[in-house]
């Protein structure tokens, strides 16, 4: 008997949700169009979201009790790939905004893959003389997100008209512009496979062999393609009297889990010859984070941006045109809370068992091995740069702070029994378990001021903090029993179990260190209250380890 059970799942959402005031000036020369208003919203949205369940069950049986040969072979196999391409865009520009009340701009993402893929696989056979039971059981799960959210001001007035002075009144105007990711991908695999073999009242063999993997593989932005947060102020003026706040949160987060099962049983009775047992059990988990958040006022002239919205580089002096800001409180913050959660387990048992003959074998041999793998790797930054002058009535802030964690466990158990009884009765058995986990913060965290005359009536604090931890379990645990009885006995038996954590927060030193800096740069304060440019950072690594 042989049969093979799928199930596959493939889902594919790409988006673009853009709210966007924009002056289209069709001349270049022509003033930007005016918009009075008490209040002023643009606001963009996406919770775009999938959620698959994917199962695949294989169950075969062969029954020849009088006769000389079963076999059963059974594969069962699951698999989802869930991928979702979100753009979030919140955007005025090349606008002149005379807002009484609040005006805000609000890109925000929630994207979300649930997905869980389960493979089951049973083998069993029953003959006189030989019996072959065969089971396989594989589940995988690949998840992605990518994409860009931005809230963006750029080539904007936001003041009141222009005094005699030639500056422009103030506005009694709140300026809030905000970004936030609330990415989620939790995802589970699991796979069982179990064979039973049994041959009864004759010479021959019972052979059971059992073979489970579950992997599962989660990314939230790549390499090549970074999640990338942007709520930023570009060559625009403000005067406003009210607060000003621009905030980036990157929240985004991973949950994965992975199980795999294997269990042999071959049983000869009656009769000489061997029964053979062998298993194997695999997973491994992978976990990517790659972010760039930033929370930026940036005051250069004519900047252009590229078709991904990056800011195009541009040469930078002293007499390089500027826009000016003036406001009550200023709150320039970027915030990165992400985390992962990852847990892996592979058990294998394998039986082994020959009896009731002149001459017997048991034999057995499990194999469990567990992977880890995950990685955050990120860019924070806060900034103030480039403006002609900036004037607060309130206090001043700007900060860059990142609180991230890393969850880890990998768990790996093999047991395996042979048991020879007979006349001439060998027992054997092997069994290994091996776990491993790497697990890696990568990244800067940065708050500047940078060519920027600050005077103000309030104080100015610019700070960098960063708490990042990872936590990691890593187990193996093998056992291993042979036993051999009659006349002539002999038995043996071997087990090795190996656990090994990597745990890394920046990878060397130079360029790939973690930075962590705080700056005020090329820039005239003039205050009333305090000026702070605090750094503070706590990394841990807590790795518990065992094998046994």
């Amino acid at each position: 008997a042989c049969l093979v059970g799928r199930a596959l799942s493939f889902n594919t959402i790409r988006s673009s949700t853009i709210a966007r005031i924009d002056g289209l000036q069709s001349v270049a020369a022509a003033p930007a169009p005016l918009i009075r208003a008490a209040n002023l919203t643009v606001e963009a949205i996406d919770q775009s979201r999938t959620s698959a369940v994917v199962v695949g069950v294989s169950v075969a049986a062969s029954f020849a009790p009088s006769g000389k040969v079963a076999v059963g072979v059974s594969f069962g196999f699951a698999a989802g790939v869930n991928r979702i391409s979100a753009d979030t865009l919140a955007l005025l520009e090349d606008t002149n905004a005379r807002v009484s009340g609040t005006l805000a701009v609000t890109a925000q993402r929630q994207a979300e893959i649930v997905s869980a893929a389960v493979a089951a696989s049973v083998a069993v056979a029953w003959a006189q003389n030989v019996g072959v039971a065969l089971a396989g059981g594989g589940a995988g799960s690949s998840n992605v997100i990518t994409g860009h959210t931005h809230a963006d001001v750029v080539r904007a007035t936001i003041a009141g008209p222009l005094g005699a002075n030639g500056e422009p009144a103030l506005a009694a105007t709140t300026l809030n512009v905000s970004a936030s990711d609330a990415s989620t991908i939790r995802a589970g695999t699991g796979a069982l496979a179990a064979a039973v073999a049994v041959t009864a009242g004759g010479q021959g063999a019972a052979v059971g062999v059992a073979i489970g993997v579950a992997i599962v593989r989660n990314a939230i932005g790549t390499s090549d393609d970074p999640s990338t947060l942007r709520a930023r102020i570009l060559d625009s003026e403000v005067a406003v009297s009210g607060a000003v706040s621009v905030t980036a949160s990157q929240m985004s987060s991973i949950t994965s889990s992975t199980v795999a099962v294997a269990a042999a049983i071959a049983a000869q009775v009656g009769g000489s010859g061997a029964g053979v047992g062998l298993s194997g059990a695999g997973t491994e988990v992978t976990n990517r984070i790659v972010s760039s958040t930033e929370a930026t006022i940036d005051g250069r002239r004519n900047l252009e941006l590229s078709p991904s919205r990056e800011v195009l580089p541009v040469a930078v002096s002293a007499v390089t045109p500027r826009r000016s800001l003036r406001s009550g409180n200023l709150t320039v913050a970027a915030s990165d809370t992400s985390e992962i959660k990852a847990n892996a387990i592979g058990a294998a048992v394998s039986v082994g068992v020959s009896v009731g003959g002149q001459a017997n074998v048991g034999f057995a041999v499990a194999v469990g091995a567990s992977l880890a793998h995950n990685s955050l790797e990120r860019q924070l930054k806060a900034s103030v740069r480039d403006l002609s002058a900036l004037k607060s009535t309130g206090a001043i802030a700007i900060s860059a702070t990142a609180t991230s964690a890393i969850e880890a466990s990998a768990t790996a158990a093999a047991v395996s029994v042979g048991v020879g009884v007979g006349q001439a009765g060998v027992g054997l058995s092997a069994a290994g378990g091996g776990a491993e986990s790497t697990n890696t913060i990568l990244g800067a965290t940065t708050a500047t001021v940078d060519w920027v005359p600050v005077t103000g009536s309030g104080s100015l604090s610019v700070t960098a903090t960063d708490n990042n931890s990872i936590t990691a379990g890593i187990g193996a645990i093998a056992a291993s029993v042979g036993v051999g009885a009659g006349q002539v006995g002999v038995g043996g038996a071997a087990a090795i179990g190996v656990s090994l954590a990597r745990n890394v927060i920046g990878a060397g030193e130079g360029d790939n260190a973690y930075r962590i800096e705080a700056t005020v740069h090329n820039s005239a304060i003039t205050l009333d209250g305090a000026l702070d440019v605090p750094v503070s950072y706590t990394h841990l690594t807590l790795p518990t380890i065992y094998s046994v």
